[in-house]
């Protein structure tokens, strides 16, 4: 008898089959078989080989596939799983028909037209392991997908399973597509997770999950940016701009690309009619192979720009492509190539040609003023790249990092004193260094050198919005209402959708009594902006005037460690609002510790009063409540003769 040896081969074996069949085709065995070979025609075939796979094994209910790669074995799960939930939309729920899938990568044994060994005998355990809709994967398939397909990972239970007495295989459950609110992930029975299959192995059960539109979420907490279910697109062209790649360059030729995405950012969050999405959310996929379809999931957008940047000599080459995530389709591609010098021309056509293909020629942005989406360019290379360089560390937002920010950005107007984008960094700086405390000047010399950097930089470019809501901000906080919204309401009006200017124009509302209109408006800079910056938490107030104190405090916790004096006042004043004794208590010394001669007048003096009196009063209740001083002692007046006085201090003092 001829001997033939034996064909092993490491492969990843999905294994799937018909939840319920028997029953489904003792109500209807035409239509169940009708709609099964409709399925496989219209849906399950097409992505088998679609990723590559090849059938091995062919049941009445199910079916053994054999994949190359776990990648490959899991998209095509999950995109069968997402088209067979969609098909199954409208349909009762006893005629769907619905697949448990079980993935594993193994050894498995060739013989002829089948295939056999533990490979193909764990991922049948497995897809008996996931419920109806769902796919468990084990561990080696796990990891790799985890790492390359960008999936949200849940631990959800434990599981046991029985191996083979060989070797040890661990399973991880599942990836769920999820269409129901209460889906168990893991197909966990009644007595337990343990109680219905016995092994030697233990294992950690973990849950991916895919959110589509059969489940649309609620309106998202900006606080919980980074959870699964997508971010519902908005009702107006949404995009978001990913880093520009610098293709064999420097360290410096990628401060250029950095500069060149911020600015386009920039410019087209200048169109009212677009939804566009901040810096810091995007960057974070700096460096990073991404999804684009993940990345518009992500952010809650429609659309997504990506570039990059290559010079040669004295010229450069920048590419571009809109691509429509949902479709995958790239709806507009450019490649410019232009001398080096010529950069910034090349930056405004990118950001006015991506506006008409997203608005087109006949919508709002075709008859905007051009005017409010240029930007004066620098001088000279040189000097944007101090600023750019300048913006690195002051994005950083450390105290020891973002200081540092100072000597480029003054190096940078040193060689083009008409850089304006320079000037406004500057100024970000100072407000920034006063409210953290950070550096050896009081917060009220900061805010004035922030003012006078700023007055040029509007001088040099007055349509920056920014540099307006960073000088309205100053102005606040030294109790100047009246100057102060102005030049919020001037950043609004250039530019209402740059989250930056959300988050310090609605943060600040609170002192003139609009804390819900301003609550409301920090909250779209969230939306905007889901990947936000740190000092965004900063912007607690609104919260504590409308009674939110959780919230408040949520968001001045994450600040920790280098939590501003305003609010380390603010944390004590929430949690006294809400009879938190213990935390009032480690708030009240840690403010004292960082502002040993504190007080509500005092406070007041050095970052701005509250000029709406039940808002005033609130705030004093809470501090009388945490225990803290609302007035200045006598002693105290004389060393703080600009101090803001409080009318009941005032009294108090008449008094004594």
């Amino acid at each position: 008898m001829e001997h033939r040896p034996v064909e092993r081969r490491l492969a990843a074996i999905l294994a799937a089959d018909v939840v319920g069949y028997s029953r489904l085709m003792e109500a209807d065995e035409e239509g169940t078989l009708a709609q099964l070979k409709a399925h496989r025609r219209a849906l399950i075939d097409p992505k088998i080989k679609e990723h590559r796979g090849k059938v091995i094994k062919l049941t009445g209910d199910g079916a053994l596939v054999e994949f190359a790669s776990v990648v490959d074995a899991v998209r095509c799960a999950v995109e069968v799983q997402r088209g067979m939930a969609e098909g199954n939309a409208g349909v009762p729920q006893a005629k769907r028909i619905e697949f448990r899938i079980g993935i594993n990568l193994g050894d498995i044994i060739h013989d002829q037209k089948d295939v056999f060994g533990d490979g193909v005998n764990i991922a049948a355990r497995l897809e008996g392991l996931a419920e109806p809709g769902g796919i468990c994967v084990s561990q080696g398939v796990r990891d790799p997908v985890r790492e390359r397909l960008g999936f949200t990972l849940r631990i959800s239970a434990s599981r046991h399973s029985r191996t083979s007495p060989r070797r040890s295989t661990p399973i991880a459950s599942a990836l769920r597509v999820v269409i129901r609110r209460n889906a168990n992930p893991c197909g966990q029975r009644e007595g337990g997770p343990a109680a219905w299959i016995a092994g030697p192995v233990a294992i950690a059960t973990i849950a991916l999950f895919l959110l589509f539109h059969h489940q649309q979420p609620p309106a998202p907490k900006p606080l919980a940016a980074a959870e699964s279910a997508p971010l519902p697109l908005p009702d107006k062209p949404s995009i978001a701009v990913l880093p520009f790649t610098s293709i064999g360059g420097d360290a410096k030729q990628e401060r250029l690309a950095d500069g060149i995405t911020e600015d386009v950012i920039t410019d087209l969050s200048r169109y009212r009619d677009l939804f566009v999405i901040g810096r810091n959310s995007v960057f974070v996929y700096k460096g990073k192979a991404v999804n684009i379809r993940d990345v518009a999931r992500d952010l809650g957008v429609r659309y997504v720009l990506e570039g990059s940047i290559q010079t040669s000599g004295d010229g450069v080459r920048v590419t571009a492509q809109l691509i429509e995530a949902a479709t995958d389709v790239h709806a507009w591609s450019e490649r410019y190539d232009r001398p080096l010098d010529n950069i910034f021309n090349v930056q405004t056509e990118v950001t006015e040609k991506i506006a008409a293909a997203l608005a087109g020629t006949s919508g709002a942005l075709a008859v905007a003023e051009r005017a409010t989406v240029r930007r004066k360019p620098p001088a000279s290379l040189q000097a944007y790249d101090y600023y750019v360089l300048g913006q690195e560390l002051l994005y950083r937002e450390t105290k020891e990092d973002s200081p540092k920010a100072e000597a480029p950005l003054r190096k940078a107007i040193e060689l083009d004193p008409q850089l304006a984008r320079a000037y406004v960094a500057l100024g970000h700086l100072y407000t920034h260094m006063a409210f953290f405390g950070w550096g050896n000047e009081d917060a009220n010399r900061l805010f004035e050198k922030s003012k006078a950097v700023l007055s040029k930089a509007i001088i040099l470019n007055p349509t920056d919005a920014f540099a307006h809501a960073e000088k309205g901000l100053d102005y606040v906080a030294q109790s100047d209402y009246d100057h102060g919204f102005a030049e919020f309401e001037k950043a609004y009006a250039l530019n209402p959708n740059d989250p930056d200017v959300l988050m310090k124009y609605g943060g600040s509302l609170y002192v003139t009594g609009r804390a819900q209109e301003g609550a409301d408006m920090v909250n779209r800079a969230y939306r905007l902006n889901p990947h936000f910056p740190p000092w965004y938490d900063t912007f607690a107030d609104p919260f504590y005037a409308v009674g939110e104190y959780e919230r408040a405090i949520t968001m001045i916790r994450r600040v920790a460690p280098d939590i501003p004096t305003w609010d380390r006042m603010l944390l004590a004043l929430c949690y006294a609002q809400l009879g938190r004794g213990t935390d009032v208590a480690a708030a009240v010394a840690e403010l004292r510790r960082s502002y040993p001669d504190f007080s509500m007048e005092r406070m007041f003096s050095e970052f701005g009063g509250i000029l709406h009196q039940p808002t005033l009063a609130h705030y004093l209740e809470g501090a009388r409540k945490a225990g803290l001083s609302e007035c200045a002692t006598p002693e105290e007046l004389p060393k703080y003769p600009k101090m803001t006085h409080l009318a009941v201090c005032d009294a108090r003092r008449a008094k004594s």
